[in-house]
């Protein structure tokens, strides 16, 4: 629901031509995710089977690291290249996409974190964090989807999934340093392994 109801509420404040529009840059940023999803799936079975163990701790920062700066790199790219594919591919009619996508680039790459760090909660067997943090994004994300979308159109739709994926990923981050005592260095930094 907290990924698809921004579509559901421009539908219904800014129209049709709106939500074909949101929906080009979404399905563009979000092909990101497939990075973090893939490697979450990997990683949720080797937590569970791990029961604790300090390893587990330091491949899942060890992996977050790598995927939250990949997904930051690829966001980039992406965004450099959509400036001139999406009128090229699409047709001029799509041009606002682009701005729609940048503004929602950001959000994806921090929120590649909640994909591995969540597939650690839900290892450790506390899913229900995971549910509290979902719960939390979606009141952000239905709070700012109705105060910026009249006002902003799709570029409010962007930025409010923006603000609701970086919620997501601050409250995630700090539940799981409170899980595993891991320093925030060690979750997001680079280190030269």
């Amino acid at each position: 629901l907290n990924y698809r109801l921004d579509l559901f509420i421009l539908g219904v404040l800014a129209g049709y031509a709106s939500v074909g529009r949101y929906t080009l840059a979404v399905s563009l940023g979000q092909l990101i995710w497939l990075l973090s999803s893939s490697a979450a799936s990997v990683l949720l079975p080797k937590i569970a089977a791990a029961e604790g163990s300090t390893d587990a701790v330091q491949n899942t920062n060890r992996l977050n690291r790598l995927i939250l700066w990949a997904s930051i790199g690829s966001a980039l790219l992406l965004g450099v290249a959509a400036s001139q594919a999406i009128p090229l591919l699409y047709g001029e009619a799509f041009r606002p996409s682009f701005l729609a996508l940048v503004l929602i680039l950001p959000g994806i790459a921090v929120f590649s974190t909640v994909n591995i760090l969540a597939a650690y909660l839900a290892g450790i067997g506390q899913p229900r964090l995971n549910l509290a943090v979902a719960v939390v994004a979606l009141i952000v994300t239905i709070s700012l989807d109705l105060y910026l979308i009249p006002k902003f159109d799709i570029v409010g739709a962007s930025l409010a999934s923006t603000a609701s994926y970086s919620v997501s990923a601050l409250l995630t981050i700090i539940l799981y340093i409170r899980k595993t005592g891991s320093p925030l260095r060690q979750i997001l930094l680079p280190t030269s392994e």
